[in-house]
């Protein structure tokens, strides 16, 4: 039973558009990834190639369905925890890049009124991430995806980037992973933003995904 659910998720992620090997053009959430990573530069040779997101999640739900032929729940669970980051990164890319194209401050003749409403429905996706880690984060973005707003953006792009970037090691992604914006090619003035900076450690051969500084001075307390 396990095992026809666990192929049944990955049914609902990639879709039958993809074909065989992911070539095709879908509409679920392995075609978001790809179709974001161009504009992050997260695809596998930068602005090109498949998406890292799909290549990490694929990598998860192979595992996973190891796991669930053999009835570990633990290890499925596992799976299932890095398959649900390598997800996020798309949908939080494609809400910030519409934050950007929907902020008034962009240069460019964006459509702001279209971009609002596809950033807000990105946005609704991730709030509960986001809540989950920060409230008054997940606060702040619904404010300035709030279509009954009178114009869009409250905060501007800027603002609503920085924040969603201090939740990004709570939600187990990294900077990295999400990559920097970057619609130079779409007319809109250079996109480029200052990615933020993963805070990776390594103690003794280990590398960390977040900063744990505070936990590792405890040496110095001895």
């Amino acid at each position: 039973m396990f095992h026809s659910q666990w192929d049944e998720s990955y049914a609902f992620y990639a879709g039958s558009l993809e074909g065989v090997d992911g070539s095709g053009s879908g509409k679920l959430l392995h075609a978001l990834a790809e179709k974001r990573c161009t504009n992050f530069a997260t695809c596998a040779d930068g602005t090109s190639g498949g998406a890292l997101a799909n290549v990490h999640a694929l990598e998860a739900f192979k595992t996973g369905q190891g796991c669930a032929a053999s009835k570990d729940v633990s290890c499925m669970t596992h799976s299932l925890s890095q398959i649900v980051e390598q997800m996020t990164i798309p949908v939080l890319q494609g809400m910030l890049r519409y934050a950007y194209k929907a902020d008034p401050a962009t240069p460019g003749d964006a459509i702001r009124p279209k971009a609002w409403a596809e950033g807000a429905a990105f946005a609704r996706a991730v709030l509960p991430q986001l809540d989950a880690c920060d409230t008054a984060t997940a606060t702040m973005v619904a404010a300035n995806f709030d279509l009954a707003a009178d114009s869009p953006m409250k905060d501007g792009y800027m603002a609503v980037l920085t924040a969603v970037e201090a939740s990004y090691s709570h939600m187990g992604i990294t900077c990295a992973e999400v990559g920097a914006l970057d619609e130079s090619s779409a007319g809109a003035g250079d996109g480029k933003w200052p990615i933020c900076t993963d805070a990776y450690a390594t103690l003794a051969g280990y590398t960390t995904k977040k900063d744990v500084s505070q936990h590792a001075n405890i040496d110095k307390d001895l």
